[in-house]
């Protein structure tokens, strides 16, 4: 006849037994989840990483608030402003691009603005699509802008120190190569369809344009911004 004693010890082990096997059965079940495909028809979340095998970040789905700062060279830089939308990373665990939106409409006032960017390597944006809808102001098309061939850490570091010259020559001469001056648009202006071409300190010197009314332009223009040659047809150039 078994004691009290023994029967607590049988119901013990019978216990221990019980509990290995469901928690055999709760980690099986976790790990086949884990490692299946999943679908889900709707889900709600603040912030979505892509990520190699390896944890290298590849892209991230952000709202406004969980957007991350810029990845550069190594360095987390601070971002001018946050928007909800897409990082994309290189091989390097630097942002190498991105697609940012927002829009909205205060006191009577529409600011709207789009932008799908590609980052020069270890830089900022080189070439974007944008879309900026602001009061008295509208414009869509294709940018290309000049960078600096050093990272941007070191163009930040070296701005900062140019600063602090004293105004002159000298100063407007370091700062010329650390500046990111529009080379190339080509888009729409306030109704007005145009192609600009850029010289390297970011003055337009050459304008094409078709304005609302379907009447073309084109003008050279100097250093100044002064128009030295006009044509508005084929049969009626006009020098200025």
């Amino acid at each position: 006849m078994e004691t009290k004693i023994e029967k607590e010890v049988r119901f013990l082990k019978t216990y221990a037994v019980i509990a290995t096997v469901l928690c055999g059965v709760f980690v099986l079940s976790a790990f086949t989840l884990a490692t299946r495909k999943q679908k889900f028809e709707e889900i709600d979340v603040d912030r979505i990483n892509i990520v190699e095998k390896d944890g290298k970040l590849k892209l991230v789905i952000s709202n406004k608030d969980r957007l991350p700062d810029p990845i550069v060279a190594g360095k987390t830089l601070p971002r001018d402003s946050k928007s909800p939308g897409i990082l994309f990373y290189n091989a390097e665990g630097d942002e190498s691009g991105g697609l940012v939106f927002d829009g909205q409409r205060k006191g009577g006032k529409l600011n709207a603005f789009s932008s799908l960017t590609f980052d020069q390597y270890q830089q900022d944006q080189t070439l974007q699509l944008v879309y900026d809808d602001s009061p008295g102001s509208r414009l869509v098309g294709l940018r290309i802008k000049d960078r600096p061939d050093f990272p941007q850490p070191e163009q930040a570091r070296r701005l900062e120190e140019v600063r602090q010259m004293k105004e002159g020559a000298e100063k407007t001469a370091a700062m010329r190569p650390l500046l990111a001056p529009d080379r190339v648009f080509v888009g729409k202006s306030n109704g007005n369809a145009a192609v600009w071409l850029f010289d390297p300190e970011g003055k337009p010197r050459i304008k094409i344009g078709v304005d609302a009314s379907g009447n073309p332009k084109l003008q050279f223009l100097d250093a100044n911004g002064k128009v030295t040659y006009s044509l508005l047809d084929s049969a009626n150039p006009t020098r200025q």
